[in-house]
């Protein structure tokens, strides 16, 4: 596993969305549910390390991408992560789903699921 992460802009998020990456929703559900990045699975962040391996094993993905709502909790979240031993680069979208919005880029509105 590379322990190493990255931060992305909305851009480079959007390339590696585009290329396959799994995007990870650290907020908690009600947030979720009330906007979210399309295709994001919701994982909050006080279940993440119990919840991501078995979600993991049904994902064929090299890179994570994930956000928050500003990115104050990405960091956290991904050294929560780096001792499960996952084969997958981690990455997190500078300034969460406040900075995807900013530049305009769509959310789904009230709806989701986990």
């Amino acid at each position: 596993m590379s322990s190493r992460f990255s931060s992305l802009s909305v851009d480079q998020a959007i390339r590696f969305i585009n290329d396959g990456a799994w995007v990870i929703d650290t907020r908690e559900e009600d947030a979720y549910r009330k906007e979210h990045i399309e295709g994001a699975s919701n994982l909050p962040n006080a279940k993440i390390k119990e919840e991501i391996s078995s979600a993991f094993e049904k994902k064929n993905v090299k890179d994570i991408v994930f956000y928050c709502t500003n990115g104050s909790q990405a960091i956290p979240t991904i050294k929560k992560l780096k001792s499960l031993a996952l084969d997958v680069k981690f990455h997190y979208i500078q300034g969460g789903i406040n900075a995807w919005k900013d530049a305009q880029f769509p959310v789904l509105k009230g709806c989701g699921e986990k």
